[in-house]
Formats: C-alpha cells, structure tokens, sequence
C-alpha cells in the first residue's frame, strides 16, 4: 500500500515536471523572449499573491475536514467566506493601492489595468481551486 502511494506520488511529480518542461519549451518559442518574460512575470506574482494573500487556508481545512472538528457544511462556509474575504482584499489591493508600491510586478510595456486584472483572476481561480481540492484532500476523495 505505501510503495503503491510512493510510486503514484513519484509519477505524478515526475509528469508534472516533465509537462511543465515543455511547455516552458513550447511557450518561449511561441512568444519569444521578451513576451516570455512577461509571461513569467505574470504567473510569478500571482504564485506571490496567493502565498501572501492564502494564509495557508488549505492545509487547516484539510486538518479541520479529515480529523471531524466540525461538519462539512460550516466549514465550507466558513472558509466560503474566508475565500471570499481574500478575494476582496486582493482587489481592494491590486486596484486602490498606489502602483508606485508594486510596480516592478507589473511588465512595464502594455496596458497595467490588463495585467493588473490578469492577476486578479489567476488569484480567483487558483484560490477556488485550492478550496476545492482541500475539500476532497479532507474527505480523501481525492488523493
């Protein structure tokens, strides 16, 4: 049973470091160096984001889920709520504090509202899905 998770763990890191190999590959051919850049730059500091913007809210749901500390339907709530708090708190972020602050997170050659919005909705969508996924880590549904 542990050397079935062991491998499944180690093919899955290693499918995953391979696929992001090449599309690395595939993505700097496409947009070429400087759009590649950018591009890094953009999923670089959405990846910052969400660490100062996450406070670790999985992992504390997935303790909370797995070990029964309260039923199913108050934590999603709660931390329904949590998520939705932190969404608000990067806007109010990204869109009312002074660019001066944050400026060298933002590539400096096109539309900043563009970028800033770009994001904005990588923060959504990576903050739900590590909702959903502490849902189903907790309930071990999914592994």
């Amino acid at each position: 049973m542990l050397a079935n998770n062991i491998i499944r763990q180690f093919l899955t890191q290693f499918i995953g470091l391979v696929s992001g190999f090449v599309i690395s590959i595939i993505t700097a051919r496409i947009l070429g160096p400087e759009n590649r850049g950018e591009f890094s730059m953009l999923l670089n500091t959405s990846g910052f984001l969400c660490l100062l913007f996450g406070f670790s809210y999985g992992t504390s749901m997935v303790y909370i889920i797995a070990n029964n500390k309260m039923p199913l339907r108050n934590t999603i709530n709660s931390f329904g709520v949590l998520v939705f708090i932190l969404i608000a708190l990067c806007f109010i972020t990204l869109f009312f504090f002074p660019s001066s602050l944050y400026h060298f997170f933002i590539p400096q050659s096109g539309n900043a509202l563009f970028y800033l919005a770009i994001l904005f909705g990588l923060f959504i969508i990576t903050v739900t899905g590590i909702l959903y996924n502490s849902v189903l880590s907790g309930k071990k549904l999914f592994k």
